[in-house]
Order: C-alpha cells, then structure tokens, then sequence
C-alpha cells in the first residue's frame, strides 16, 4: 500500500518506519496514497481531513486535542463518503485496558474514582486525549489530573478508593512502538471502509482477542 503522512515528527517518522518494514511506501503526493495517516498538531487536523475527504483517500488520524471539531470532521467524511479512524490512542493494551476499567467500575460501584495521567513535557494537550476517553467510559465526574515529565512515553493511573481500601490500575507504554504499529493496521484496514470509526470497531471487526 501507498501511505502519505501528515507530520513527520517522532511518531511519523516511526510510522514510516514501521510501515516500510511491512511492506509498505511512503509517498509525497497525497492524491497518489491508499491512505494517510495524521499524528501531526491538533490545529491542523480539520484541514488534513479536509485535503483527505477532497482526495478520497481515508484518514487515520492519531493526533489528540483537537476534539471540539470531531462533529464537523463527521460531517465532512460523511458528506465526501470517505473512511476515517480516529482513536486518541492506538496501543492495543490501551484497549483492553479500557475494557478491564468498565469491568473493575461494574464490580466496584461503591467506590469513588480519580484518575492521574503522566506524559513527555513536548505533549501540548492536558488531559491526554487516552485519559478524557476513559473518563467518558467511566462517566467520572472529575478529570484526569496531569504531569509532564521528561520522556515519559505515557502512563494512565485510574484510582478507586473507599473508606476501607483503595484499588488502582495503571497502564504505562514503555515506547511508541505500539502507537505506530496499531494506527498502521488501522490503516491498513480503513482502505476497504466507508464511514467514521473507532479503534474498537476495527479490533471487533477483525474478531481481535481484545
């Protein structure tokens, strides 16, 4: 497949990377993709899918903070008939992370929940865009709490405390490794699809384990 890049930053250039190893090209010119890939900045990604919608070329988009034009981003690819995957993290442990925090609140309803999320200090969005995720999941009523320190890959913390004890369950990616790869089979999927989806509707589609 032919894959054009939107931001060629530390996760673009892993993607390229990533991409190549599997076979893949990189190409310059977006009208000549199969697909384009975003980890770019959070105000350019409306006029990336834009360019994207124009070209027909489906959109996998990876950059967060941008979330206030996500009703306008649904409108265009609706409107152009184009594939777009969006997902504010695309480390499959990240999925079944989310998945194992609905669990843990079903068991645990008694308990009131906080949430703490740790990032490089080069990240310009706070929250992440993984933590308000999981606070929608979890319907918590206060935010993530942040930190930028250093290299920090990425860490989420989602504490449930009682009175008598407290539970935390922590995600913590060691390298950008698994972002790359995930938005790589994202678009390596999105290229047969029409419409807007999610992470999740890719791992149910293709019966992944998570």
């Amino acid at each position: 497949m032919k894959f054009f890049l939107f931001g060629f930053g530390k996760m673009g250039k892993l993607v390229a990377s990533l991409a190549e190893a599997r076979n893949h090209q990189i190409v310059d010119v977006l009208e000549e993709a199969d697909v384009c890939i975003d980890f770019s900045v959070a105000k350019a990604v409306l006029d990336h899918v834009t360019q994207a919608c124009a070209a027909k070329v489906p959109i996998v988009i990876g950059t967060t903070g941008w979330e206030e034009s996500l009703p306008l981003a649904h409108k265009l690819v609706a409107e152009s008939e184009n594939g777009a995957l969006y997902a504010p993290n695309f480390a499959i442990g990240i999925a079944l992370f989310r998945k194992l925090l609905i669990q843990a609140q079903n068991l645990y309803a008694d308990y009131a929940l906080s949430g703490e999320e740790t990032h490089h200090t080069e990240k310009k969005d706070a929250p992440s865009g993984t933590a308000k995720a999981i606070a929608h999941d979890l319907k918590m009523e206060s935010p993530f709490s942040s930190q930028r320190e250093g290299a920090v890959v990425g860490k989420h913390e989602v504490v449930f405390d009682s009175p008598i004890d407290t539970i935390s369950l922590k995600h913590e990616a060691k390298n950008r490794e698994g972002f790359a790869l995930g938005a790589i089979q994202a678009a390596e999927w999105i290229c047969n699809q029409k419409g807007w989806f999610t992470l999740d509707d890719m791992l149910h589609s293709t019966n992944h384990s998570v």
